[in-house]
Parts: C-alpha cells; structure tokens; sequence
C-alpha cells in the first residue's frame, strides 16, 4: 500500500518506507503515477524469510518501480535520493525485523530529515 499510495499522491512525499511490500495493480498503476513519482526516494526492506510478500514478488516490483517509473537506483547505501532496496536474512513478515534493518531504515530517515535534502524536521 506504501508504493501504490506514495507514488499516486498528488502532493510529492518527502520519501517512502516500504517494509515487506510489494506493489498490485502494475498496469493500472502505470496511468495512475504522478509525473514526480520518479523523484520520490524510497527505503524498501525485504525479508529474505517472508511468506506472505516472497522475496521475488518483491524485487520484481522494486524492478518495476525503476524500470516503469524511471525511480533511479540509490548508488550508495544511505542516500535518500532514489530506490534503496535491502533483503534481510532470517527476517519473515509478521512481528518481525532485525536491528540492521532498523538501523538502516533509522539512517534514511535522519539523512532525509537533514537541511541539506531541503525536508524540514
């Protein structure tokens, strides 16, 4: 529901957080994106051990976002400017998550709050 919400709002977000997802409707979705989704940075965190979004449900939609939305990708870890996409081993869907996807998830939040991207705190 993040990336689907996220990128067909009208108002462009300062970012997205995408914990196990995975994005439905791919067509429809196409004609419903906004021109300035491709510039929306996205944190996306799979579990490598997720039943209910499979790990390859959710690449091919992060590969999706790239490649139909022109999202770029993030050329280094930590940079809140595009797609950043990180799989977690041994984390599953349901309570669950380990403290690297945390603090990952931490580190993009403080560096897109920051004055230097231009987001207020």
């Amino acid at each position: 529901m993040v990336i689907l919400t996220g990128l067909t709002a009208e108002r462009k977000l300062a970012g997205l957080a995408v914990l196990s997802g995975w994005l439905p409707l791919r067509e429809k979705f196409k004609a419903m994106a906004f021109d300035h989704a491709a510039s929306i940075p996205i944190f996306w965190a799979q579990g490598a051990k997720d039943p209910l979004v499979r790990p390859e449900m959710a690449r091919r939609s992060a590969d999706f976002v790239v490649e139909h939305i022109r999202t770029p990708v993030a050329p280094t870890t930590g940079e809140l400017k595009s797609l950043e996409y990180h799989s977690y081993d041994g984390v599953a869907h349901w309570h669950s998550a380990n403290q690297k996807e945390l603090d990952d998830l931490k580190s993009v939040v403080k560096e897109g709050i920051t004055p230097n991207h231009g987001v207020n705190p």
